[in-house]
């Protein structure tokens, strides 16, 4: 979740953007994705059928739930792009800019750290020519290798009425854990809303893109030139062959096998191997 310094209700942003509303006409506290527990919390839904307790949802239809506030829109995603652009242009957003905090046995220099709200822990390795965005945390013992880019702001547009690509703003972190490799030239996304993450001892190759809300699990091997797209789910022990390719939301279940050059367009089961373009199962 994404806090606003100043709280907004929904009546005037729907004057403001010419957009339409039904239900309670409440105070904008932040905005997020669908798991935010918070109420009134401004979030977006491509699925009409979705009902969210106190929430200010951006859908095509409205919700039958009590004080849930709806704003009706053909085109939620582009909706939320926009809204957030007049947040960004209006200063509403809270952005953390807290002192960073890298532990006395990393040894950095200015070069490579570029930003704030920065945590790296003890014993470390930033080589020189990686750069640290702003809102990172890498947990102990991991290495970043030289050119790797943490952080970096998500490559995300929607097309509005004139088809022209319009800037999804990015508020989100990366979060690495111990025990992480991360190899030359390697770029992880921070998130939208929430994190990018990389769990504990997973290895990651050079060359290597890894976008928005990401999700990688515990002791898996990344090797060269993989491309994993946006909110992508992978599990534990996981092995991605070198130029694998893996569409946005797609979930990689713990143990898969994903051959070499692979495009994954398909959710992949526990225990599965694949190979090819469309991905498919080898059968043993």
């Amino acid at each position: 979740m994404i806090k606003l310094n100043k709280k907004i209700k929904v009546s005037v942003l729907c004057h403001s953007l010419n957009l339409k509303y039904i239900g309670k006409d409440k105070f904008i506290e932040g905005f997020g994705d669908l798991n935010v527990k918070k109420n009134n919390i401004l979030c977006f839904s491509n699925n009409s059928k979705n009902n969210f307790k106190n929430k200010i949802i951006i859908q095509k239809n409205k919700t039958n739930l009590q004080n849930c506030t709806t704003i009706l829109s053909r085109n939620p995603r582009l909706t939320m792009c926009k809204i957030l652009n007049f947040f960004s242009k209006k200063n509403f957003v809270r952005i953390s800019k807290k002192k960073n905090s890298i532990h006395k046995s990393v040894k950095v220099s200015k070069n490579n750290i570029i930003g704030s709200n920065i945590k790296i822990e003890k014993n470390c390795v930033i080589e020189s020519g990686a750069k640290i965005f702003s809102n990172v945390i890498i947990k102990k013992n991991s290495i970043i290798r030289s050119g790797a880019i943490i952080g970096a702001y998500g490559f995300g547009y929607e097309r509005n009425e004139k088809k022209a690509p319009i800037l999804f703003p990015q508020f989100g972190l990366v979060q690495i854990n111990q025990n992480v490799h991360v190899g030359n030239n390697t770029c992880i996304v921070g998130g939208t809303f929430n994190k990018t993450i990389i769990n504990e001892n997973t290895k990651i190759d050079n060359l290597v893109h890894i976008a928005h809300n990401v999700k990688i699990g515990k002791n898996c091997i990344i090797t060269a030139k993989c491309q994993i797209a946006g909110s992508v789910k992978i599990g534990n022990n996981v092995w991605l062959s070198p130029s694998s390719s893996i569409i946005n939301k797609v979930t990689i279940n713990d143990n898969a096998f994903i051959g070499i050059g692979s495009v994954v367009i398909f959710d992949v089961k526990k225990n599965e191997r694949v190979f090819g373009n469309p991905a498919q199962s080898l059968k043993k």
